[in-house]
């Protein structure tokens, strides 16, 4: 199995408000026997001039049976589902992190700077 995460940009507080994308996501990976969801939380921002972190992307954690295969399902039902540009679909490809962003022309793949 492996393991990657959707980031989608969001400004929503409510615990609830992505819970419909959830059992999409869910529902499409179960119905293609391509995976489950793990968990699903928000992420802070970079700290402001006040140093308050405010809310800037809600994070879902992903297990696939088959990466290439579960990232265009994903790619495809987060278009579908209206997800925001600039949601991001982070994974691992030996042992190299890639991350997929979406934007107005679809999906484009770039590698992730070493840290």
């Amino acid at each position: 199995m492996d393991f990657l995460y959707v980031k989608i940009p969001t400004a929503e507080e409510s615990a609830d408000a992505h819970h419909p994308m959830h059992e999409a996501l869910e529902r499409a990976l179960a119905d293609a026997g391509l995976g489950t969801l793990l968990g699903w939380g928000s992420s802070l921002g970079e700290a402001g001039d006040a140093g308050l972190r405010p809310l800037r992307f809600h994070r879902i954690d992903v297990e696939v049976a088959e990466l290439d295969a579960a990232r265009t399902l994903l790619q495809r039902t987060l278009a579908v589902l209206g997800a925001a540009p600039g949601t991001e679909l982070h994974y691992n490809v030996s042992r190299r992190a890639r991350v997929d962003v979406f934007g107005a022309s679809g999906w484009a793949t770039r590698a992730q700077p070493a840290r």
